[in-house]
């Protein structure tokens, strides 16, 4: 009678397998790693490091007495700076927000300006926002105020969706997926609001 042995080895060294790891991980490290990312990390650490030097100065020539005042100091500059830093960041991202909103309402102006019913469109919009502005001035009466203010900007919500889709629609007609507008896209958008 003859029997099977089947040994379960390894068909790969775990020595290999971490070295591979290893190296993959580096190649990913460099293939993130950009010049505007190096400069920053240069530049952080340079803050740091002449952070460090001055409180190892400033703790070097001060008295035994003094040491906890010192750090308390230190770790409140520290976190003044940290607040300080997130007010820059909360404020460079209502920047950047502003910016967008600029560049967007000057593509839809450019838009508009090339198409007649979109510029139609905005000045119907733009013209209840006006009345909705008189109507707040002349009536104090907030309920009033509020929804003539909200069916303002519903207008301009609206208006907003007919630019998207006749962008849309345009697009689709110049790259050729659409050889002219179909009337069922009409006919749908009309079902949506679109054009009413």
């Amino acid at each position: 009678m003859s029997s099977f042995i089947n040994p379960q080895f390894a068909t790969e060294h775990p020595g290999v397998n971490r070295l591979e790891a290893a190296v993959e991980g580096a190649r990913q490290l460099r293939a993130k790693w950009t010049p505007a990312r190096g400069l920053v990390m240069l530049l952080l650490a340079a803050v740091v490091a002449a952070a460090v030097n001055v409180a190892y100065e400033v703790m070097d020539t001060a008295e035994e007495g003094h040491l906890l005042a010192l750090w308390i100091a230190l770790w409140v500059a520290v976190f003044a700076g940290s607040r300080t830093a997130s007010g820059i960041k909360a404020s460079l991202n209502a920047w950047a927000h502003r910016q967008a909103l600029a560049r967007a309402d000057a593509r839809l102006w450019q838009i508009a300006s090339a198409d007649a019913r979109v510029m139609a469109d905005l000045h119907n919009a733009m013209s209840r926002v006006d009345v909705a502005m008189l109507t707040e001035t002349a009536a104090p009466s907030a309920v009033r105020t509020q929804a003539a203010s909200t069916s303002a900007a519903a207008e301009l919500q609206s208006a907003k969706n007919r630019v998207e889709v006749a962008m849309l629609t345009e697009s689709a007609v110049q790259s050729g997926m659409l050889a002219e507008t179909p009337r069922t896209l009409v006919s749908s958008q009309r079902s949506y609001g679109f054009y009413s």
